[in-house]
């Protein structure tokens, strides 16, 4: 006889909790499950009570996240349990820092092929959006510290988290990371749209400096910032570097950010280059124009039938 699966059996009924009404038993089940030993039905649980905001079972998650800080290699390889708690914490909006300072310190550095894989750090980046959101006198210091991560999912989040931080505050610890640089060109990409969507008047001018970058990645990021921004000005700073370089790729690769200004002098300078420019040129116009997606722009499109 096959032994059976009480894991898998016990997913299928939190599967079930999970589709169906929350009930007094459903409730008293999910209390149970998250007393386990199991990180993986407890982190299903956990997830559970933060969707349906079962707020009577906080002191439960609250009990099952001190559990798992112990010997945790061992009792919740993944860290699945722990971050799924502070998710469900979080969604709940529970408004103890407590725990979410400890989770944005906690590092569980585990066992691999080469170096050991640090499998906190996604939870360490969801601490930073609860801490932000609690807004406390550490928030920016925990932010910065964590800005300096080794990994770069939680340097991501950091930056995220910073944009709802009053500007004074967040916008030249981002000006500074983004000046600094960083080994991952995505923590880059967040400084500068971060930016952008603090102040974006404040801003286009220090990130269209990034245009300038020997980096193609950093360029584009910067470009797409500016694109994002919708201002008059970007569009005229976007075109200025399109007509004053000589990179024909670069030419091409401009024309998205400058379709994403929105402005009707974009629109005209994308129809222009479709009736003007070379072979790519066109092609990539063509493609970024599509982002003004109303029957009025679309008959205005050379080559688009209707259109003069």
């Amino acid at each position: 006889m096959a032994k059976r699966d009480l894991t898998k059996e016990k997913l299928v009924l939190l599967g079930q909790i999970e589709q169906g009404p929350l009930t007094p038993e459903s409730q008293k089940t999910l209390g149970k499950t998250l007393s386990l030993a199991n990180n993986i039905l407890v982190a299903k649980a956990a997830t559970i009570v933060g969707q349906r905001r079962v707020e009577a079972l906080t002191p439960d998650l609250l009990k099952a996240f001190g559990r798992f800080l112990e010997n945790p290699l061992k009792r919740d390889k993944g860290c699945l349990a722990k971050e799924a708690i502070i998710e469900a914490l979080d969604e709940m909006e529970f408004d103890d820092a407590e725990i979410f300072v400890k989770g944005i310190r906690w590092v569980q550095a585990e066992p691999a092929y080469g170096r050991p894989v640090d499998t906190a750090a996604g939870m360490r980046g969801r601490c930073a959006f609860a801490i932000a959101r609690l807004g406390g006198p550490d928030t920016v210091y925990e932010l910065v510290d964590l800005l300096a991560d080794p990994e770069p999912q939680p340097r991501i989040a950091a930056v995220r988290a910073l944009v709802g931080i009053p500007g004074e505050q967040s916008e030249p610890l981002l000006r500074l990371k983004a000046t600094i640089g960083d080994d991952s060109h995505r923590v880059i990409a967040e400084c500068l749209s971060a930016l952008v969507r603090i102040n974006a008047g404040r801003s286009i001018d220090f990130v269209a400096r990034f245009l300038n970058s020997s980096d193609m990645i950093i360029a584009e990021n910067a470009a797409f910032a500016l694109g994002e921004s919708r201002l008059d000005e970007a569009f005229a700073i976007l075109r200025r570097h399109r007509e004053a370089s000589p990179n024909p790729e670069w030419q091409e690769l401009l024309l998205m950010p400058i379709a994403i200004t929105r402005s009707e002098e974009a629109f005209d300078y994308l129809v222009e280059v479709i009736e003007t420019e070379t072979p790519g040129s066109v092609a990539a116009a063509r493609k970024a124009i599509r982002i003004f997606d109303d029957e009025s722009h679309r008959q205005r499109i050379p080559g688009t039938t209707g259109a003069p």
